[in-house]
């Protein structure tokens, strides 16, 4: 809040209007490379947004099972070190092995850090190929 409080009074802001216009949002699935666990949360000081939420979350809760089997692992910072240690190995590994096999590949092209193109015609026998067939198009009005 530290560096909000200062950058709101750099632009000459309130930092109680700004306050309402952060939001953080975590997720098991995605920040912890955990498909399975299906969890998230919502962290916002947005009263507006909170009362908006509250309809949705009726259909989307998380168990009490779940989230009690999911306080006690992240309570367990010896295990949360060593998930976070091996977890990062294996994406490491994973990374290189597909970086690897598709930079080999001719004909790609970086577009940005997080997308590759590549042809991967010459990995697909000849005898499944589809041939390219000319169509024509019709447009049907009704």
């Amino acid at each position: 809040m530290a560096v909000l409080a200062s950058t709101a009074q750099e632009h000459g802001l309130d930092l109680e209007d700004v306050k309402s216009y952060v939001h953080i949002i975590f997720g098991l699935s995605k920040d912890w490379c955990a498909s399975g666990l299906r969890v998230g949360c919502l962290w916002t000081l947005n009263a507006r947004l909170q009362a908006a939420l509250q309809n949705v979350n009726a259909f989307y809760g998380v168990s009490g099972i779940a989230q009690h089997m999911i306080a006690e692992m992240l309570e367990d910072l010896s295990f949360v070190d060593k998930y976070l240690k091996e977890n990062k190995r294996r994406l490491g590994s994973a990374y290189d092995t597909l970086a690897g096999w598709l930079f080999s590949w001719p004909n790609h092209t970086t577009l940005s850090r997080l997308q590759l193109t590549t042809s991967l015609k010459l990995a697909i026998p000849a005898a499944l190929l589809i041939p390219k067939v000319a169509t024509r198009h019709a447009v049907v009005h009704s």
